[in-house]
């Protein structure tokens, strides 16, 4: 075979050199992808799966390491097994660490890259120079195309498409000359599309239509179309192929499709993902799947009312849209195989589109499944711009006289998506517009419900995330994400027994998640409940090893239940996960005083200085090391309140000993004595939020919550941040009771203290 590049060329001038014509396309290719998406340069990270994927991923935040390498290899739950993906999110991490602008960029330069590659397969494989640009340019500029680009956590999506790609264009390189090394090429970078998402597990099935167009290995008994003459469109002897051989060819592909769509259903079970039929019946899926079809169309047709999910329908659907779909597919079958001689880039573009859509109609369902996602149509659409693009030029060359007309048509067309893209991405900046954007498409949306309460919350706009739950309660009264996120909003409104009801439901129809149990965990803690918060803990390590926050409040659990060892081994855990965590830093160094290990402790609490310099706990744990290790200090600093004492006689300013002789006094049941030497410490250190947080907690004990609640606002006013320890600390239980409490938390935490919500 003569495979060529060959385009339309015309004597003289630099832009009539093949070359030069196709690095222009590309260059015009990777300005509009630019000007279309540079915006996301300022898009933060989003709610929706970004934190699951990068930001709040401790493995991802790590950077490239063995670890992370061992990571990306195994199965994880809330997602199917794409080790590739997770491996450039890491080296993301690694060049511009969590610069989420960054991140998003990378997304949009691989989307450049995609259409670049595309414009390349398709003139050289057909020689046709502008048909392949238009193809090329569709591909680029189409609104549906944003949904992968904007959303980080489709970085899955755009790099295995990468590999799609170049899996195309190297096909042709292996059709030229038929060697081992260069099937072994094509099957590497096979892989590797498989290994970043196993929406590839179609390429075989494409390959063999382009077998037929327009490579031309099949021959359908006459003179067939192919490239290599100077309009791109000459005739040539065939030289097909048994088909059987054809097949064949194929084989070794084929088995690693399979093998993929194997190791992708076993991560999906091992990760909790795989949707039951009993949940969804299998006749709705496929009812949905045909219906999807004329749906998709009509979206590409028609690119409006774009959004990030759309509900999985809950009955079955209308017979019409059923057999209406189907007649739309069997006709535009019939009419493409009715043409398959004349223009085989029609079958060859309606059955890519046909049968790329195949592993995400939902037949097989996996974790939130949507009714139709744009971003499945990123390949597959490409079938249906072959169709119009080749189509357009075979009706330009049947009437020079609409050449003009259908080159301001295509103008046009390509300026009006690139419009309609530009606004589509603006749709992506935050959780907060996209959700927005998501329920005044659809009003019942109640995913966009629920994550825009959660956005709210994140924010302590309690009140404001209220009617968004409800409105999803609503819709679905028993699932989990929706329950949890109730009683978070009840816990922030100082409504603790509705909190706790809620959890305790969303608990129970936690199937597949962590978070329900997290929070419940939290609650369980806060009330004092130890032994059963520890054991929500423990189910949610059970289903979610790499849980930083349930590794470190089972850390402080395991302490207070003085299992020391078991204390000890959850933090360093939760410290390997995420080295920064300062609240583990000081939680494990407090641990290593208590277990004779001051210089390591002292170690951790400066770590965590470096991490947080403003941060009081690491500053009160240094200046108590300080103490201990002055004369006769380290080892020395005596136990039992009688030696204390006899020790401040002759220290009457040491601050320590009077912290220390307080601890022992409350841990002895004589409060007013801790009372009388935190009182004495205060005079010493007046601006040390310690002493007065300490106290409010000995007020606490004693039932006096007005007094505490006036300390513990002492203890805010002088910068007091530690949330966690203010909602868990047994103490301050009786103060915790009293709505001012609550008051008083939200009024620091809203005058620019930290953030106080669950960090789960």
């Amino acid at each position: 075979m003569h495979l060529t590049g060959g385009g339309q060329e015309h004597a003289g001038g630099l832009l009539s050199r093949p070359s030069v014509q196709r690095a222009v396309v590309c260059l015009v290719l990777v300005c509009v992808v630019g000007l279309i998406y540079g915006q996301v340069v300022h898009h933060e990270f989003l709610l929706f799966d970004d934190n699951h994927y990068v930001n709040e991923n401790p493995m991802v935040r790590r950077g490239l390491s063995m670890e992370g390498l061992r990571y990306a290899f195994g199965f994880h739950s809330k997602t199917y097994w794409h080790p590739v993906t997770w491996l450039s999110h890491m080296l993301e991490v690694e060049l511009f660490g969590m610069d989420s602008g960054m991140h998003h960029l990378v997304n949009a330069f691989l989307h450049a890259v995609n259409a670049c590659l595309l414009f390349a397969f398709l003139h050289t494989a057909t020689g046709a120079f502008w048909p392949s640009a238009a193809a090329a340019l569709l591909f680029a500029v189409h609104p549906l195309n944003v949904d992968s680009v904007a959303w980080l956590a489709e970085r899955k999506n755009i790099l295995s498409s990468t590999f799609w790609m170049l899996c195309l264009l190297a096909y042709p390189w292996y059709v030229r000359k038929r060697t081992a090394a260069r099937y072994t090429a094509l099957a590497l970078l096979f892989v590797a599309g498989l290994l970043a998402k196993p929406m590839l597990v179609t390429l075989p099935f494409v390959l063999l239509l382009l077998d037929y167009w327009p490579l031309g290995r099949i021959s359908l008994g006459r003179v067939q179309e192919r490239p290599g003459k100077k309009n791109g469109r000459g005739a040539f002897r065939p030289e097909g192929e048994p088909p059987g051989r054809l097949l064949a060819e194929k084989v070794p592909l084929f088995v690693l499709s399979g093998a993929s769509i194997v190791v992708s259903s076993v991560s999906l079970r091992v990760g909790g993902m795989m949707v039951e039929s009993s949940l969804t019946p299998m006749v709705l899926r496929i009812q949905n799947a045909v219906v999807s079809y004329s749906y998709y169309i009509v979206k590409l047709l028609w690119p409006s009312g774009l959004t990030f999910y759309y509900p999985f329908p809950e009955s079955a659907l209308p017979a019409w849209q059923v057999i209406g779909s189907l007649t739309l597919v069997a006709s535009v079958s019939a009419l493409v195989l009715a043409y398959a001689r004349r223009a085989p880039y029609l079958v060859v573009g309606w059955l890519w589109y046909l049968g790329t859509l195949v592993p995400v109609l939902g037949i097989v369902q996996g974790g939130l499944w949507p009714q139709i996602a744009e971003r499945f149509m990123y390949i597959p659409a490409i079938g249906l711009f072959v169709c119009a693009c080749f189509g357009a030029r075979d009706l330009a060359a049947r009437s020079r006289a609409a050449v003009p007309a259908i080159a301001c048509a295509a103008a046009v067309v390509l300026v009006v998506l690139s419009g309609l893209s530009w606004k589509q991405v603006s749709y992506w900046k935050d959780s907060y517009i996209m959700d927005l954007r998501a329920i005044e498409v659809n009003p019942k949306n109640y995913v966009a419900l629920v994550n825009l309460a959660v956005y709210l919350c994140n924010k302590n706009r309690y009140e404001e995330a209220l009617p968004y739950l409800k409105k999803a309660l609503e819709a679905h009264p028993t699932d989990n994400v929706v329950l949890s996120t109730l009683a978070r909003v009840y816990r922030g409104l100082g409504r603790q027994e509705e909190a706790m009801r809620y959890l305790e439901e969303a608990a129970r129809y936690d199937r597949q998640g962590v978070e329900a149990r997290y929070d419940l965990g939290l609650y369980l803690a806060e009330k004092g409940d130890v032994d059963r918060a520890i054991s929500q803990f423990e189910q949610v390590l059970g289903r979610e090893p790499h849980h930083v926050l349930a590794h470190y409040n089972l850390g402080v659990l395991m302490a207070k239940k003085g299992r020391l060892d078991e204390s000890e081994r959850h933090l360093r855990t939760c410290l390997e996960l995420k080295p920064d965590e300062v609240d583990c830093l000081n939680a494990l160094g407090m641990l290593l005083v208590t277990r004779g290990k001051p210089s390591e402790a002292e170690a951790l609490f400066r770590k965590a200085l470096t991490v947080d310099p403003r941060n009081a706990d690491a500053q009160n744990n240094l200046r108590a090391l300080a103490g201990k290790k002055q004369p006769g200090g380290a080892g020395a600093v005596p136990d039992d309140s009688e030696s204390i004492r006899r020790r401040l006689e002759k220290e009457p300013g040491n601050a320590r000993l009077l912290q220390l002789l307080a601890v022992r006094l409350a841990g002895k049941g004589d409060l007013d004595g801790a009372l009388d030497a935190l009182g004495s410490y205060m005079k010493l250190r007046p601006d040390d939020p310690a002493g007065y947080y300490n106290a409010a907690c000995v007020h606490a004990k004693k039932g006096e919550v007005d007094k505490a609640l006036d300390l513990l606002g002492m203890a805010l006013d002088k910068g007091f941040s530690d949330w966690r320890l203010i909602e868990t600390d047994p103490d301050l239980d009786h103060a915790r009771t009293s709505p001012r409490f609550r008051r008083l938390l939200e009024a620091h935490r809203g005058a620019g203290g930290a953030d106080g919500a669950p960090r789960g």
